[in-house]
């Protein structure tokens, strides 16, 4: 059922591996050189066994993306001006107070080897006492071409802006796709950041569908906000071998709409033009199953995101997984119901009635 989340690798996916053979380990705080910062991204990640590809973990060096391209000298300068990067950087990524690390490198069988280069966009970031959490930025289906980080500062707090660069057959007006994004510690992830604030009429109903095969087969999560009624969710499963759908209902918990909300309407991907919208993310031809997302607003203005699963930007994926989170802690309610449902038959069939 969680396929987007399976395919992007659930948005920043933590990266487990255990350490390789490099003696003392270095800590954040030590790293002052390339060197240094290569050695710990191998110490967290590399294992003989069960990960020996980070023995071939390689920094960027900002200009690997010339290969990939045929671009005109004059476009080579341009982009090079437009994409400034780093190798690596400290900084306070969650405004914690403590150093967090964000590494950019690829893995491929050698230095330079761009036929098997796989991109990532590393942040080890801090969490209480003195632990990390690893995430890795790049999507699995995004992570071929390459991509690198900048940081710019708002405020007073520290950004990071993203610099993915397409694929040859998805290139558009623009080669690469910028985002700036921030952390956020309610929903645990990176989200976009847009200093435009948020749409200004509320949401009337949510539908999001993901299609599972290409015989029909589906799951669904409708929203109606404006019900009176005690349920105001449908969770929708159809499979291509059933005639009628299993529809179960539940009831939109609060507190997580309010957080909802802001996140829809300050999103980048809605909210943005007048009239109905929709945006295709990725290739419209391609094999990829899409996933729908369609937002309306009490003024009556429709969005709607058909993705078939490379365009997305940080705070659209983040929306697709507090959906799937959605469908399965109802399903996972349903089930301990039921559960406990079977266990009070059995008591009752213990005692002979």
């Amino acid at each position: 059922m969680k396929r987007y989340l399976y395919k992007t690798g659930i948005l920043l996916m933590a990266l487990f591996g255990a350490a390789g053979s490099y003696g003392q380990k270095l800590t954040i705080d030590q790293i002052n050189s390339d060197s240094a910062a290569l050695r710990y991204v191998k110490e967290m990640n590399y294992d003989v066994k069960s990960a020996p590809q980070w023995k071939f973990f390689y920094l960027t060096s900002g200009d690997e993306w010339q290969s990939y391209y045929n671009f005109s000298n004059s476009e080579i300068d341009k982009y090079s001006q437009q994409t400034q990067s780093k190798r690596w950087l400290k900084t306070d990524l969650n405004s914690d107070g403590k150093t967090d690390l964000v590494v950019s490198g690829y893995i491929a069988k050698r230095p330079g080897d761009w036929a098997t280069a796989t991109f990532k966009i590393l942040v080890y970031l801090s969490q209480s006492g003195k632990s990390y959490t690893a995430f890795n930025l790049l999507a699995s289906g995004s992570d071929h071409a390459p991509a690198y980080f900048n940081e710019i500062q708002v405020a007073g707090k520290h950004y990071l802006q993203l610099h993915r660069w397409q694929s040859q057959d998805e290139l558009n007006h623009q080669p690469y796709q910028s985002d700036t994004i921030r952390y956020s510690s309610y929903w645990g992830s990176f989200l976009n950041f847009f200093q435009k604030g948020i749409r200004h009429s509320e949401i009337s109903s949510i539908s999001y569908k993901v299609l599972e095969d290409f015989d029909g087969s589906y799951h669904a999560l409708n929203i109606d906000l404006e019900t009176t009624k005690k349920t105001n969710m449908e969770i929708v499963v159809k499979r291509s071998t059933e005639k009628e759908p299993d529809i179960n209902r539940a009831r939109l918990a609060k507190d997580l709409w309010v957080h909802m909300d802001t996140l829809i309407r300050s999103s980048y991907a809605m909210g943005r033009v007048k009239g109905d919208t929709t945006i295709v993310h990725h290739d419209i031809n391609s094999e990829q199953l899409p996933i729908y997302l369609t937002v309306i607003y009490k003024d009556g203005h429709k969005e709607t995101i058909q993705d078939y699963g490379n365009g997305a930007n940080y705070s659209v994926i983040t929306i697709y997984a507090c959906m799937e989170n959605i469908i399965q802690n109802v399903f996972d309610q349903l089930q301990r119901r039921q559960e406990l449902i079977n266990g009070m038959l059995d008591g009752v069939g213990s005692f002979g009635y």
